[in-house]
């Protein structure tokens, strides 16, 4: 009986919402691919093979899908 965004919200993290009504942040799964190519590349040009002595890591920003989960700033 909860009803969607009356009573909750409902912010989600997904690799596509175009289409779902979800809000939410979609993650940019073509950039994601294409540094990890770039890095595979590197590693093998450089014969850096094996787990690295020192780790690092990379953010990709996501991109937030308006949904009809949450409800609007100026709604009370």
């Amino acid at each position: 009986g909860v009803r969607l965004p009356e009573d909750l919200g409902l912010a989600v993290l997904s690799q596509n919402l175009e289409g779902t009504g979800l809000s939410g942040l979609q993650e940019n799964q073509q950039v994601i691919g294409a540094w990890a190519v770039e890095l595979a590349v590197a590693r093998i040009m450089n014969r850096d093979f094996g787990i690295p002595a020192a780790p690092r890591i990379e953010m990709v920003n996501s991109v937030w899908v308006e949904g009809k989960t949450l409800r609007p700033l100026n709604a009370q």
